[in-house]
């Protein structure tokens, strides 16, 4: 018999608490939180809220939300990149300005 792996969604977590009998509102305000963030939470706006889920079903985090929350750091990262890209363009179009003007 094969084992089937279990896929969380948004939908199956919110079967899993009601199965608990929990509710996102309720979890949030359990854990100290505004109530709407583990409604965010499941969208990826919020990650204490996304924790606060994982702890009220005593599932792994990285397993209800396997990607969804990244690294903030290599985000930030690759932020930084593209502006700086657009910092080099918008020094590159100055420096053409006044050339044009000389």
């Amino acid at each position: 018999m094969t084992r089937v792996e279990k896929v969380w969604d948004r939908f199956a977590i919110k079967a899993a608490l009601g199965r608990k009998g929990l509710t996102l509102t309720g979890v949030a305000e359990e854990a100290g939180l505004d109530p709407a963030a583990c409604r965010k939470g499941l969208s990826g706006m919020s990650r204490p809220g996304a924790q606060a889920v994982a702890d009220a079903l005593e599932e792994p985090f990285s397993e209800l939300f396997p990607g969804l929350y990244l690294n903030r750091r290599r985000d930030k990262n690759k932020h930084n990149q593209k502006s700086a890209r657009r910092d080099s363009a918008k020094i590159s179009s100055a420096v053409d300005k006044r050339a044009g003007a000389a």
